[in-house]
């Protein structure tokens, strides 16, 4: 790296980490502020689209980052996205196609995230600022939202909106995959086995697919760190009384309910799961009419507007090439569909709306694009690396996440910090 990039990296970190701070703590009501006449989410949509054409057109750096076979895929869908333009006769002018095709562009932070990451080296105050961060996170999506927060969002943004699950769950897989893989520490396992447990009762009550997402995390981390774990049977059992401990003490103050209280334990674990109906035993399905139906209304509610996409895409091909990217999603104009506020336009389904926009063709690219990452050579093993990135496109599955500019842009960042080679620089100790 030469010295004016080095002085740019320089200028542009502090910047560069700012803004995924405050993606962090502030999530959609952040993304909303407006500068310039525009949102902080349209502008980094449009920085994502103006990525996107720098790699297409500098295939060499793409190339030297990553390789030929990951240039061919990104070209590929991008190419297929101009191909589908052109025969839906979508307007290349209107800002809304940038929009609705964001799951193209956001793929272009993978090469800026390994470029940020690239030979740079974390210490303990680094670390330390990561748990705070956490820490800030639990509290205002927990015991209390700062009022002065609250008021500057509704007069700056176009929405305030407090943390959903989905954004929760974002910071916390950002900050314990440093933990886990970047933080030089013989305890790094257990601080993430108590931060886990205060956080998985949230994704409990908020959202069953963050919740899910969790779990898998956890379960791929403590299949992957069994070894440290059972050379360490004593510390090991002492942690996770701890953190059974924390998960009861997180439920009861967000379940605030005195007659569990008076019920004890089990009684705490029992409402947690019933607010959303997590038990699986109370969930049931039929089929009727050659669709699916589920007892449970947000299930129901998601599992018809998926059907919806795909019964419509059996039309003038769009099971191959998909409908538009001008228009709403067809089966998102059924007002039942619209949410409360009638403004909800997303299939909450990261892979049925890749379907809804690009057909077949864009689903099976982003498989290999998704496939070549897996593959691709990093510090990180396979198994490590799948255990990172599952947790975020599970949770897409049940939410709009990926539909949303903050989401993406933080996944594929984490992605390309995945690909890196960040190093723990463990004399740098105050």
């Amino acid at each position: 790296m030469n010295i004016q990039n080095i002085k740019f990296m320089r200028f542009f970190k502090p910047i560069f980490g700012t803004f995924i701070v405050l993606t962090l703590l502030f999530g959609r009501s952040f993304m909303g502020l407006y500068l310039f006449s525009y949102r902080v989410g349209e502008l980094l949509i449009l920085f994502a689209f103006i990525l996107t054409l720098y790699l297409i057109f500098n295939k060499d750096r793409f190339v030297i980052e990553f390789d030929s076979n990951f240039y061919k895929l990104f070209l590929l869908i991008n190419s297929t996205f101009l191909i589908f333009v052109v025969i839906n006769r979508d307007n290349l002018l209107d800002p809304y196609v940038y929009k609705s095709s964001l799951y193209i562009w956001t793929a272009s932070f993978i090469l800026l995230g390994k470029i940020i990451f690239k030979n740079l080296k974390l210490n303990i105050n680094h670390i330390r600022f990561f748990y705070f961060l956490l820490f800030v996170i639990y509290i205002i999506s927990v015991v209390h939202y700062p009022a002065f927060l609250k008021s500057f969002f509704e007069v700056y943004s176009d929405k305030f909106q407090f943390l959903k699950a989905s954004e929760i769950l974002l910071a916390y897989l950002v900050i314990m995959i440093l933990n886990n893989y970047y933080f030089d520490s013989k305890n790094n396992i257990y601080y993430f086995l108590l931060i886990t447990a205060l956080f998985l009762p949230i994704f409990l009550v908020m959202s069953r697919g963050s919740a899910l997402a969790c779990i898998i995390f956890l379960t791929f981390e403590l299949f992957i760190h069994l070894n440290k774990l059972s050379k360490t049977k004593a510390k090991t059992l002492i942690v996770f009384s701890l953190s059974t401990l924390m998960f009861l003490g997180t439920s009861y103050v967000i379940v605030e309910d005195e007659q569990i209280e008076k019920e004890g334990q089990i009684a705490v674990v029992e409402n947690i799961l019933s607010v959303k109906n997590t038990n699986p035993d109370k969930i049931r399905f039929s089929f009727v009419n050659n669709r699916i139906y589920s007892s449970d209304g947000n299930i129901n509610w998601r599992l018809q507007i998926w059907q919806d996409v795909l019964e419509d895409s059996n039309s003038n091909f769009n099971f191959l090439k998909g409908a538009n990217y001008s228009q709403k999603i067809n089966a998102m104009n059924n007002p039942s569909y619209q949410g409360m506020d009638g403004t909800n336009e997303n299939v909450h389904n990261y892979l049925i709306n890749i379907y809804a926009r690009g057909g077949l063709i864009h689903l099976l690219l982003f498989f290999l694009f998704y496939r070549r990452v897996l593959l691709a050579s990093s510090n990180m093993k396979t198994l490590e690396k799948l255990s990172c990135i599952s947790p975020f496109l599970i949770v897409s599955m049940f939410d709009s996440s990926m539909e949303s500019p903050s989401f993406p842009f933080i996944f594929f960042l984490v992605i390309g910090m995945l690909l890196s080679n960040i190093e723990f620089d463990s004399n740098k100790r105050k």
